[in-house]
């Protein structure tokens, strides 16, 4: 009901809005809105977009509309001048505090209905837009109030997508890499909590349990095996990331040796990123800290499940290995379609994954045969 009421506004006042985004008086400073309202994997993707844009801009003004939950990956982003918080008030007021900040550009990073025409009414004469024929007839229909239109097509490359979405500002892409700053104070936790816990010369794996989506999700008897594998093999300790509580007690409870599996379920994303940078590897399912693993360098091990490789996931290198589905399955969610209730066939993906797979993954990133 709230989209066919936005849908009907933006057909009543688009004539107005559009005259108005014409003949509006500019400030005096270049600025840009980035409009990202994907989860924290996803923005912390577009960040090298905002770096781009300093780089070949460095006066411009940076801002970035995006989801509460996701706001902390950008804190301390030395590229970003102003966050924008989408649940922070209703749309009407969001609308009213953006059009007073008189972007000359504005950048939707992913389809969507409402981010398609918030540009629009903003009244920013410069709108570029990500659109798709795979969404529904309001992100169709609402290409017409942009003045580029760049299609994502699925399997196409995020960062790809993004520089390319730079482009009518004469930008050329920037280099492949998230950014990440970690401030002084989670350093200086993670260095609490390492010499608590006796980890800090000691080289360690984090295993993240779950990705918040059922699609992606592997299962918690597996993360348990492969604990299990990693101490009896490897002889190393493990430390647990995820918010999800539960799950964290039930793995660490089945480990034959808890005492060397630890609870980091309660740092912080920024400490996460500081204790990457003291990790031996990261193994995760597709999910935010893989992302912020991936910003701190570490060697990571990713299970893919359903997720198409080719998308945004780290692409594989020495230090990153894609563990696949097993034969018989192929990638069906991507980034801009992904579902929170997976069919049968897409949760086999993922749940099927054996664990000596992702072992013979963990030993390959570590250098071990």
């Amino acid at each position: 009901m709230k989209a066919l009421l936005w849908a009907l506004a933006t057909i009543i006042s688009s004539p107005f809005l559009v005259l108005s985004s014409r003949r509006r008086r500019r400030s005096d400073h270049d600025s840009v809105l980035i409009i990202q309202l994907g989860k924290v994997g996803d923005l912390l993707c577009t960040t090298p977009m905002f770096r781009a844009i300093k780089e070949a801009h460095p006066q411009t003004s940076v801002h970035v509309l995006c989801r509460r939950g996701s706001a902390i990956i950008l804190v301390d982003n030395p590229y970003v001048d102003a966050l924008h918080i989408y649940e922070a008030q209703p749309r009407w007021s969001l609308l009213r505090i953006l059009r007073g900040e008189r972007y000359r550009w504005t950048i939707n990073c992913m389809p969507g209905a409402f981010a398609s025409v918030i540009g629009l009414w903003a009244l920013c004469p410069n709108r570029i837009n990500t659109s798709s024929d795979a969404h529904g007839i309001l992100v169709r229909w609402y290409r017409m109030f942009s003045r580029w239109n760049f299609p994502y097509l699925i399997r196409t490359r995020t960062f790809d997508h993004y520089m390319k979405l730079l482009s009518p500002m004469d930008i050329q892409p920037t280099d492949y890499r998230l950014d990440f700053p970690v401030s002084a104070g989670a350093k200086e936790k993670v260095d609490a909590w390492l010499a608590a816990h006796k980890l800090t010369d000691t080289p360690f794996i984090i295993v993240n349990l779950s990705a918040g989506n059922s699609v992606k999700e592997w299962p918690a008897d597996k993360f348990a095996a492969l604990i299990d594998r990693i101490q009896n093999e490897l002889q190393l300790p493990i430390v647990l990331s995820t918010l999800d509580h539960e799950r964290v007690k039930r793995v660490r409870s089945a480990a034959h040796r808890p005492e060397s599996v630890f609870d980091g379920s309660n740092l912080s994303l920024g400490a996460l990123g500081a204790l990457c940078k003291h990790a031996a590897a990261h193994v995760s399912v597709d999910t935010g800290p893989l992302y912020v693993a991936f910003a701190m360098g570490t060697p990571l091990v990713i299970i893919l499940g359903p997720i198409s490789p080719a998308e945004q996931v780290p692409p594989e290198s020495a230090t990153i290995v894609h563990i696949p589905p097993p034969a018989g399955c192929e990638p069906w969610v991507f980034v801009s379609l992904t579902p929170r209730q997976g069919t049968e066939e897409q949760l086999r993906c993922a749940r099927d994954t054996s664990v000596d797979a992702v072992f013979e993954g963990l030993k390959k990133v570590l250098g071990r045969k």
